[in-house]
């Protein structure tokens, strides 16, 4: 009889990297021969407190998202909203409270794993008590874990009372993997307990399944070399950046992200085609037509390596540097790592990436991943 497995993400709704590295754990574990659902908790209030936000967004100006009616939300997330329904087997805890999550798990699996992603940065989470399952009830039979769960920094992010909780908590974890070598030492030094790090899994797929999931995009015959880029954070350094190397390597330019996101863009008109976010198929695609790709996600770099393709990763500070750190050395590929100021020279534009030794040394680290997964299956 097949183990029965929940997990708990980050909510899948648009961020690319974030549904596919649950695509990816559910794909391995179900190779592993796994029943595997995911739980996905999002937020849904009322249309009428979304009209109240906004009249106190007028009046205080407390924030800077842009704030908009629940149709218009289904709208812009409809086609990650088809992939995940397409390729990801999960079920919804809309709002959820402890009571429900208890009752979705209680009896219905043997296990439960937290992670990928930034699932243990307290700020975005809802409840972070909830990634260390306070949830459950004490006797719970459901064994936990983590996988490549991140903190999503190398610094202690929890305040006294959350440390204090967590660290209680995870003592009841069967085993603790997380994403990041800081990770490790995090859990040490303020939870008390033995982690060991793990690659994202979506390094885990063969490349030949990311190119089935967009097989439907034929290759489109550019007219020069093709640069991808993906930037979560725009600005005009990381513009010009970009701008100077498409004119200095005579790059034809795509991109496939919606033109501005729901976040930081209060004061943008609306138009609802602007905010829309294209097929995460098309994503997926312009990584393995490109000649050369550029960005800033943490995601977007893995995907780089994933197809081998040579990279600049912009690294992005606010969203968590160590989550770039951390992979890219372990690959020996610190150099890719660049800041908006940083001056492209010939040399370093046209420096080879050895993706014999890159695929090599991540071999070794997928089997050290497949070693603890299978732990949690066995």
């Amino acid at each position: 009889m097949s183990k029965k497995i929940a997990i708990l993400t980050q909510p899948l709704i648009f961020n690319y990297g974030g549904i596919l590295q649950n695509f990816a754990l559910q794909y391995v574990l179900k190779t592993l021969g796994c029943e595997v659902t995911t739980i996905n908790r999002i937020r849904k209030p009322s249309d009428l407190k979304i009209l109240i936000g906004k009249i106190k967004q007028l009046l205080f100006n407390h924030h800077q998202n842009k704030l908009i009616f629940n149709s218009q939300k289904a709208e812009i997330y409809k086609h990650t909203k088809a992939f995940i329904d397409k390729n990801i087997q999960y079920i919804d805890a809309v709002n959820s409270t402890n009571e429900s999550l208890r009752n979705i798990c209680e009896n219905n699996y043997d296990a439960i794993i937290v992670g990928s992603d930034q699932v243990w940065r307290p700020q975005y989470v809802n409840n972070i008590y909830n990634e260390f399952f306070d949830f459950l009830a004490d006797n719970s039979k459901i064994k936990k874990y983590a996988y490549a769960a991140s903190f999503g920094a190398d610094k202690w992010m929890f305040t006294d009372e959350q440390t204090a909780r967590c660290k209680e908590l995870i003592q009841k974890f069967e085993a603790v993997s997380v994403r990041e070598d800081s990770g490790v030492l995090l859990c040490a030094d303020f939870l008390d307990k033995e982690a060991c790090a793990v690659i994202d899994p979506t390094l885990l797929v063969p490349k030949e399944v990311y190119e089935a999931l967009c097989s439907q995009f034929e290759k489109i015959d550019y007219s020069k070399k093709h640069l991808f880029t993906y930037v979560l954070d725009q600005s005009a350094g990381k513009d010009k950046l970009i701008n100077d190397i498409v004119v200095n390597y005579n790059f034809e330019h795509t991109t496939n992200q919606a033109k501005f996101s729901l976040e930081g863009n209060k004061d943008k008109e609306f138009v609802l085609e602007d905010f829309i976010y294209p097929e995460i198929e098309g994503w997926l695609r312009g990584f393995r037509d490109a000649d050369f790709i550029i960005t800033d996600s943490f995601h977007g770099t893995v995907f780089s390596i994933i197809f081998n393709k040579p990279f600049f990763a912009i690294v992005n500070e606010q969203r968590g540097a160590s989550r770039f750190q951390s992979l890219l050395a372990k690959l020996q590929l610190e150099d890719r790592l660049i800041t908006s100021n940083t001056e492209i020279s010939d040399e370093l534009f046209n420096k080879k990436i050895d993706f014999e030794k890159v695929n090599s040394l991540l071999g070794d680290l997928k089997s050290k991943a497949l070693d603890f997964l299978n732990t949690i299956v066995k």
